[in-house]
């Protein structure tokens, strides 16, 4: 039975780094987004602090995703886009974005 749990636990970790997510959101910076309820959505605003320097985000689904390779991301910020990635470590990592 323990063989079984632990080769189950081995597939569905598996699995989920081999399978890929699509998320449609829009690209904000880490500094406003977590700020939704009280900041209104700028682009132009996002724009700024990403070229500043602060990593951009993705806002999808009411949730904020910290990628891991922030600059396949930057020079989308402040538009909605299509994203393709996989989860590690709590971080979504980009393969493919698509502005819409």
């Amino acid at each position: 039975m323990k063989l079984f749990v632990r080769l189950l636990l081995l597939v569905a970790t598996l699995g989920m780094f081999t399978f890929g997510v699509v998320l449609r959101g829009r690209v904000e910076d880490a500094k406003c987004a977590p700020n939704r309820a009280k900041v209104d959505f700028s682009p132009a605003c996002a724009r700024r602090c990403v070229r500043k320097g602060i990593a951009p985000v993705l806002f999808a689904r009411n949730h904020i995703y910290p990628v891991a390779n922030p600059k396949a991301l930057a020079p989308f910020a402040g538009d909605w886009v299509k994203v393709v990635g996989v989860f590690r470590h709590h971080r979504l990592v980009v393969r493919k974005v698509t502005k819409l």
